[in-house]
């Protein structure tokens, strides 16, 4: 049974992680169509959208049922994104154990400097909100080691492995257990 963040999606709220904070807002058009152009250097280009997907990108941030949110820093700048639900999950991963299944983005430009945690760390204090049995899971490309050690830092571990049948690309699915 998935939990929706609904109760989130009203106005802004303001979210700490040390030493940075963040401020959460639903997707806008402007945010959608900005993110939707963010560029990532190999090996992570498996994140970025080619023009001719870019429309479809763009339609899924703003799909209310997608949940997905921008983030934003102190100064007001967007720093990444995250969306809930059945839409972080990837095709051909084992997903029978209830969970709040996240997925996140960080700006090309701000990834492997260290940002990674903060970002984490707040993504995961903005689903306080959801009841205190969930299991927080993601599922992340098996290459992008950097991102599976930040979040085994917050405490997701391994849970399965599988290989996306339409490309050959490798993921991992990792699991926090409710606290």
């Amino acid at each position: 049974m998935e939990h929706e963040l609904a109760v989130r999606r009203e106005g802004k709220a303001k979210y700490e992680a040390t030493p940075l904070s963040f401020q959460f807002s639903a997707m806008t058009v402007k945010a959608a169509h900005a993110i939707a152009l963010w560029a990532y250097p190999p090996p992570y280009t498996l994140y970025n959208h080619e023009a001719e997907h870019r429309p479809a990108a763009v339609r899924s941030m703003l799909d209310a049922t997608n949940q997905f949110m921008t983030i934003t820093n102190s100064t007001g700048d967007r720093v990444g994104f995250c969306y809930f639900g059945n839409n972080a999950q990837v095709r051909g991963g084992c997903y029978e154990r209830p969970a709040i299944d996240i997925g996140m983005g960080m700006r090309s430009n701000l990834t492997g400097k260290g940002h990674g945690k903060d970002l984490v760390e707040a993504v995961l204090n903005y689903t306080i909100g959801c009841p205190p049995d969930s299991r927080m899971r993601v599922t992340i490309a098996e290459f992008n080691t950097r991102a599976q050690r930040v979040w085994e830092k917050a405490g997701l571990q391994e849970e399965s492995t599988f290989v996306r049948a339409s490309d050959g690309v490798a993921f991992r699915v990792m699991a926090r257990p409710p606290e």
